[in-house]
C-alpha cells in the first residue's frame, strides 16, 4: 500500500491518462488521488471519447506517441473533473499531450 501511495504522489502535477471502469478515458493533469488509486481529481482534463494510438493498440501507445486526429474523438477541455473508479494512470509524453490538446 506504501509503495502504491509514493507511486501517486511522484504522480501529482503531471499530465496523465485515467482509465476508469465506468466513466471512460481521461487526460489531464492529476491534482490529486486518493491513495488507492480508486478516485482522483484532474484539471484542464479532456474524455477521449474515441481514440486511435499512433503506434500501439492500446492507452499505453495514447500515452506514449499520441494520438490519430483524424480517428480520434476528444471532447472539450473542462477545468477539473473528479473521477472515480481509476483503475490505471499513464503518465504521457509531451509528444502525447500536444497530440491530445490540439485535437
Amino acid at each position: 500500500m506504501e509503495k502504491n501511495h509514493n507511486f501517486l504522489d511522484r504522480l501529482i502535477g503531471r499530465h496523465v491518462i485515467a482509465r476508469c471502469s465506468g466513466a471512460g478515458v481521461h487526460a489531464g493533469v492529476l491534482a490529486a488521488a486518493h491513495g488507492d488509486g480508486g478516485s482522483v481529481i484532474l484539471t484542464n482534463a479532456r474524455r477521449l471519447w474515441r481514440w486511435r494510438a499512433k503506434s500501439g493498440v492500446a492507452l499505453s501507445g495514447v500515452a506514449k506517441y499520441g494520438i490519430v486526429p483524424g480517428d480520434s474523438i476528444i471532447d472539450a477541455m473542462v477545468d477539473e473533473i473528479a473521477l472515480v473508479g481509476v483503475v490505471e494512470l499513464i503518465p504521457t509524453t509531451e509528444e502525447a499531450r500536444r497530440s491530445i490538446d490540439e485535437a
